[in-house]
């Protein structure tokens, strides 16, 4: 079988899995991945154990970044290691893990044609030549690409360094924005590399800009605009305002503690809870692996302050709602009870 039909939209090392196997001398080893690569899995399992010897376990449970590894789950059926496929390694993830991890990221194949038409009309809109160039991992490698080009139409371009949570220059996460912090950005235009509305939202939340985007498999080219990210804050000041009259009627809080290993803020929670018992307001502390709406619901919860995952209140928050559940992040928390003013909202990157 060749790797090249196992994920035909994707290209992942998988000679670099069989020889990290091999090397390591596994017997046996779970591989993970998330729902978009799934269906890949028995086959990747099938030339894995062909090219190694080694038995390959699949895991099945739903998979949501690289802080969802099933290393705890691998050491439960007695594997040597996890082969985790999809997303990068977390550099400032706990290294105490269960069983030795193995990080492979998937980047989307794209046509050259396809990204060059939309670096071209970016080019052509930009108020600056001076452009910041941020993407997700799936799509890594085209950064270089794409500032050689913008560099031959006379653009400067901007990388920046990565955080503790990116193993990439340029990279963003769901939860971290770091990537923007390092450069002058006053003068710069945005430009972000991708697929859906949630990371230029940060990156426009965190920066207070302006965000160009471009998917590098359609060339479609958009904008976050002034307009749209005032919209936004606009609905999350709502959800800061609703938890302050929750919390003034004494409403049953929950303070959420996720157990993935790279969403354990257990410290942030423990904060949180301090900040609580000095407001003199009631919680209880829930400790959750995959957040539900109904899940909280069944709890009788009114308010959720979210250590998780970031994205679950921010790009989710829809679903609590109609289960009549506010949910905030712990930077809203501050602001609900006047501990940050409004003015310096942003996405929540306490790490």
């Amino acid at each position: 079988m060749d790797p090249e039909n196992i994920f035909p939209s994707f290209d992942i090392d998988v000679e670099g899995i069989i020889t990290a196997i091999a090397e390591n001398g596994y017997r046996k080893v779970l591989l993970q991945g998330p729902e978009g690569l799934k269906r890949g899995l028995p086959l990747l399992a099938e030339i894995i154990e062909k090219g190694t010897g080694a038995r390959v376990l699949i895991d099945a449970e739903p998979c949501f970044g690289a802080c969802d590894h099933a290393g705890e789950r691998a050491l439960a059926a007695g594997a040597d290691a996890l082969i985790h496929i999809g997303h990068s390694d977390i550099p400032s993830m706990d290294r105490n893990m269960p069983v030795p991890v193995h990080f492979f990221h998937a980047e989307m194949k794209v046509k050259w044609d396809m990204l060059h038409a939309g670096l071209k009309k970016i080019v052509e809109t930009v108020s600056s030549k001076r452009i910041a160039l941020f993407t997700t991992v799936q799509h890594i490698s085209l950064l270089d690409q794409a500032k050689r080009f913008l560099e031959d139409h006379s653009a400067t371009v901007l990388i920046g360094e990565p955080g503790g949570r990116e193993a990439f220059p340029g990279q963003v996460l769901g939860c971290s924005f770091s990537a923007a912090e390092g450069l002058e950005l006053e003068n710069a235009s945005l430009l972000f590399m991708g697929t859906g509305r949630f990371h230029p939202m940060g990156l426009s939340t965190s920066t207070g800009k302006e965000v160009h985007t471009l998917d590098p498999v359609t060339g479609a080219v958009g904008k976050i605009t002034t307009m749209e990210r005032e919209r936004f804050l606009r609905k999350r000041f709502g959800s800061i305002q609703k938890a302050r009259d929750l919390l003034d009627g004494g409403c049953m809080t929950g303070i959420l503690i996720g157990s993935k290993p790279g969403q354990r803020r257990v410290e942030l929670a423990s904060d949180m809870a301090d900040l609580l018992d000095v407001k003199g307001y009631d919680y209880r502390m829930i400790v959750m692996d995959s957040v539900a709406p109904m899940k909280l619901f069944t709890l009788g919860l009114d308010l959720v302050i979210n250590t998780a995952c970031p994205r679950i209140a921010l790009d989710d928050s829809v679903s609590y709602v109609r289960q009549g559940i506010v949910m905030i992040t712990p930077v809203e928390l501050r602001m609900a009870l006047d501990e940050l003013p409004w003015s310096e909202y942003r996405f929540d990157e306490e790490w």
